[in-house]
């Protein structure tokens, strides 16, 4: 992929920040913003898929999951009976 030049403007004292931390890990400025912007897209991804799932879920289990739940705890329940544990 193509690399794209991008002035940004922060805050000096985050700059510095920055600054400290591409140094102590020795990184180039740019590849610290990168991998910075990496992480917090991820991030925004993760969110944005735990809402689709949330979204999918908010009418609670469908009957037949439900139902197939039940059988399955009794089933459970019927081969763990002589279980000592």
């Amino acid at each position: 992929m193509a690399t794209v030049k991008t002035a940004i403007s922060i805050d000096g004292e985050l700059f510095e920040q920055a600054e400290q931390m591409a140094k102590a890990t020795h990184v180039s400025r740019s590849r610290l913003y990168a991998q910075a912007l990496r992480k917090h897209i991820a991030l925004w991804q993760d969110r944005l898929l735990t809402e689709q799932i949330n979204a999918a879920y908010a009418d609670g289990p469908a009957p037949e999951d439900t139902a197939f739940l039940r059988a399955a705890s009794a089933h459970m329940a019927d081969l763990s009976e002589d279980d000592p544990w």
